[in-house]
């Protein structure tokens, strides 16, 4: 490189030995590039050296040239982006510097061999040429400087939508490791289950089934407020709770209370867990049903194939306050009666306009129906509610059915 520096003093007025110098200096240069390469695989620590390099050479080319003032000129400018380009603003700046610096170095190594005139006419004519390449070199590095940034926050962005997913996924398992793997059986009474989770969030619906031993059943549905991964982290509270409730109480007029003290205990503030809870009794032909702020459930009497909707009095959602009062109905259930539970995600399914379908929607399309068993008339169920639905599943669906079949 020194002797690039140095070619013009050095060789006179004979143009073909300054290029043969400088290209005996880039091809060295060259040279060792590649062996570099050979060795480490990359030329990332050597960027710095690479860039003032270049740009040396560059400037060896334009002097060579013969027009430091002419269309040669043009050549600063890939340092500059290369220097940008690795650098950001530091480089660009650098590389113009290093390039000017040269050819003032240059003008000044030639100022022995031209004339007056013409070294003072190099001089004015690059002047605007050296404004344009800082300019250059400044918006460059501006708008390399913004890609980073923009690079950078889409590279965080990333990392945070990575982790939200992961956070997703494991919040999903979890609520499958929460529900029952599979349903008590109890003479004189059939259940089927149909569920599915949200496309976009996460959701908290719960479920669960308990068979006594006079016969009876419990049955509740749940479903944890907010949609998010801390609620799905109170799923296995719920469970338990609600599982310690029903073996010792068993009686919705006992159990519901007592879930609610434990749940306002527990749950943060701004979450509340709804509830429907029924013993169904096949020996008696009857059940007991008790709400906490949640969906009512559906019954489709055999006899007339009327739908009734079981708005029997509850009381208001787990997690508001504590000590509150909880009552209980009693309704028939005759044999190849059916009841429903559902969560939130079925009546507040949208169709294509927009509309929701609401309870009512709900209690027409169970009437439309002709199920065979518990599990048919869940999947049937399940099923319109996927065609009624446009798009993206925005909330988590489940599907509880009991049916009173004739033995028992």
């Amino acid at each position: 490189m020194v002797i690039v520096l140095f070619a013009p003093s050095l060789a006179g007025d004979s143009p073909n030995r300054r290029f043969y110098l400088g290209v005996g200096a880039a091809g060295l240069y060259a040279l060792a590039i590649l062996i570099w390469l050979s060795r480490k695989g990359s030329v990332r620590v050597l960027r710095p050296l690479i860039l003032v390099v270049d740009t040396i050479l560059l400037a060896a080319v334009v002097q060579l040239g013969g027009s430091l003032q002419g269309g040669l000129f043009g050549l600063f400018y890939l340092a500059v982006i290369v220097g940008s380009m690795w650098f950001g603003a530091v480089g660009s700046i650098g590389a113009a510097a290093i390039a000017t610096l040269c050819s003032l170095v240059y003008i000044m190594l030639d100022a022995g061999l031209l004339p007056g005139d013409r070294l003072a006419q190099i001089q004015r004519l690059m002047a605007p040429h050296v404004e344009l390449l800082f300019l250059a070199a400044f918006l460059s590095g501006y708008l390399a400087e913004t890609w980073r940034g923009a690079q950078r926050r889409a590279e965080e962005q990333q990392v945070i939508l990575d982790q939200f997913r992961q956070q997703m996924d494991m919040a999903r398992e979890l609520q499958t490791l929460v529900l029952p793997p599979e349903l008590p059986r109890v003479p004189g009474l059939e259940m089927g289950v149909r569920a599915r989770q949200a496309a976009v969030v996460v959701g908290g619906d719960y479920y669960d089934a308990v068979a006594f031993s006079d016969g009876a059943l419990g049955v509740c549905s749940a479903d944890v407020s907010g949609k998010s991964v801390p609620g799905q982290l109170r799923l296995p509270l719920v469970k338990y709770a609600f599982r310690v409730c029903a073996l010792q109480f068993r009686q919705p007029e006992q159990v519901m209370p007592r879930l609610a003290n434990i749940l306002y205990r527990e749950l943060p503030d701004e979450m509340f867990v709804t509830m429907a809870y029924a013993v169904i009794e096949p020996r008696r032909d009857r059940l007991k049903l008790c709400r906490a702020g949640h969906c009512p459930p559906l019954k489709l009497v055999a006899a007339t194939g009327a739908v009734e909707q079981l708005y029997e009095p509850g009381g208001i959602a787990f997690g508001i306050e504590p000590d509150m009062p909880y009552e209980v109905g009693r309704i028939p259930f005759l044999p190849e009666d059916y009841l429903v539970f559902y969560t939130d995600g079925a009546i507040e399914a949208l169709d294509r306009r927009g509309r929701e379908l609401e309870v009512d929607g709900l209690a027409e399309l169970l009437a439309q129906s002709a199920p065979e068993s518990a599990q048919d008339l869940a999947n049937w169920l399940f099923a319109e509610l996927e065609r009624y639905e446009e798009g993206a599943k925005r909330d988590d669906l489940t599907i509880i059915v009991v049916r009173r079949t004739a033995a028992g």
